[in-house]
């Protein structure tokens, strides 16, 4: 079950009360993002994070997917039998975008975080963009206060 596997995942660092308000399905939950609300799936186990958006023709407006890792850490991402181009953004502990990769669909280039990671938000290529959303951009609802106070 999704949705339990993400919850043990984060109990270790106390986020879980925010995304277990936040779901808004099993799976998922919303964030805001620059002055738009976006739907992510959350990929939070080794299985859900290896297979990403992969296979997939299409991806709606304003959804994604967020990648949830147990610790900060040099995060680098792929787009193995992905079938959309898709823009990747790096997220620190304390919730700023670290940077923002454009990734092709189908190629095995690695793109990594400039940084110590936590997350990554994976949005149709262009969505960072056209939303004014940039590197050192905040989210809020990412800040961690257990590992942003250790940077």
């Amino acid at each position: 079950m999704p949705t339990l596997s993400f919850r043990r995942a984060l109990s270790c660092f106390s986020l879980i009360s925010l995304f277990a308000s936040a779901a808004t399905a099993a799976g998922t939950t919303a964030l805001e993002i620059g002055s738009e609300k976006v739907e992510l799936e959350i990929a939070s186990t080794a299985i859900e994070q290896r297979t990403g958006l992969m296979n997939r023709n299409y991806l709606a407006d304003n959804h994604g997917m967020l990648f949830v890792f147990s610790e900060p850490r040099s995060v680098a991402m792929w787009m193995k039998n992905t079938l959309i181009d898709l823009d990747a953004a790096f997220v620190d502990p304390c919730g700023r975008i670290l940077n923002i990769e454009s990734m092709k669909k189908a190629t095995l280039d690695l793109h990594r975080s400039r940084g110590q990671a936590l997350f990554v938000i994976e949005m149709n290529s262009g969505w960072f963009d056209k939303h004014n959303v940039y590197p050192g951009h905040q989210i809020k609802e990412l800040f961690n206060p257990n590992f942003c106070k250790k940077l």
